[in-house]
C-alpha cells in the first residue's frame, strides 16, 4: 500500500509545472543607518550624503544591482517621517528634522547608478535606553502596555549595556503599527 501511495505522489509531482526561472540575479548590498550616519560625528548632511553617493557608486562598479537601505532602526525614521520621529543618528536628537530626506537622497543616487533600492525596516525594535521615548515613537503607541494591549519585551545587552524594548510580535497593536510604518505613503 505504501508503495502505491509513493508512486501516486511521484506521478502527481511530475505533472506539476516547474517554478518559473528567475529572470534576474540579485546581487545586493546593505547600507545600515550606522554606516551612513556614522561617517559624521557632527551629523553633517553633506558628509552623510557624500558617503551614500560613494557607497552607491562603488556598489554599481562592483556589479551589484540592489541596495538595501535601512530606514527604520528602533522606532525611529530615516526617511520623511509621518508615523515615527526622525532618527537621532541624523542630528543627535530624536525627532529633530535633519533638513533632508536620506531615503529620497538614496533613491536618487541609486537610480542615477542603475541600482534598485529596497527600504529596509527593522520591525521589532521600539527603542533603546532607560527613559521612555517621545509620544510619537513606536514604544509610546498604545501606552506603556505596548502597542494596544500587547507587551513590550525588555532585553539587556551585557556587551553594550543598553536596555532594549522590543515590540511584541504576537500583539495585534504592534502588527498594526508596523504595517502602517511599512505601508506608509508620504503625500505627493
Amino acid at each position: 500500500m505504501c508503495g502505491v501511495l509513493v508512486a501516486v505522489f511521484l506521478a502527481a509531482c511530475a505533472t506539476l509545472a516547474p517554478p518559473p526561472a528567475s529572470s534576474k540575479e540579485a546581487r545586493a548590498v546593505w547600507l545600515s543607518r550606522f554606516d551612513y550616519c556614522g561617517v559624521s560625528p557632527t551629523h553633517d548632511p553633506d558628509s552623510i550624503q557624500a558617503y551614500i553617493t560613494q557607497v552607491v557608486r562603488q556598489a554599481a562598479r562592483a556589479n551589484f544591482n540592489i541596495l538595501f537601505f535601512q530606514v527604520r532602526g528602533s522606532g525611529d525614521a530615516y526617511y520623511q517621517p509621518g508615523l515615527e520621529p526622525w532618527g537621532s543618528l541624523l542630528t543627535g536628537t530624536l525627532g529633530a528634522d535633519p533638513g533632508w530626506d536620506p531615503l529620497q537622497f538614496a533613491i536618487e543616487a541609486a537610480q542615477a547608478h542603475g541600482l534598485e533600492l529596497h527600504a529596509w525596516v527593522n520591525v521589532y525594535p521600539a527603542w533603546k535606553g532607560t527613559r521612555p521615548p517621545g509620544s510619537n515613537s513606536a514604544g509610546a503607541v498604545g501606552g506603556s502596555s505596548g502597542m494596544g494591549g500587547g507587551r513590550l519585551h525588555r532585553t539587556t545587552s551585557g556587551l553594550i549595556g543598553w536596555l532594549h524594548h522590543l515590540l511584541s510580535g504576537n500583539s495585534p497593536g504592534a502588527g498594526t503599527h508596523t504595517g502602517r510604518v511599512g505601508g506608509y505613503r508620504r503625500p505627493l
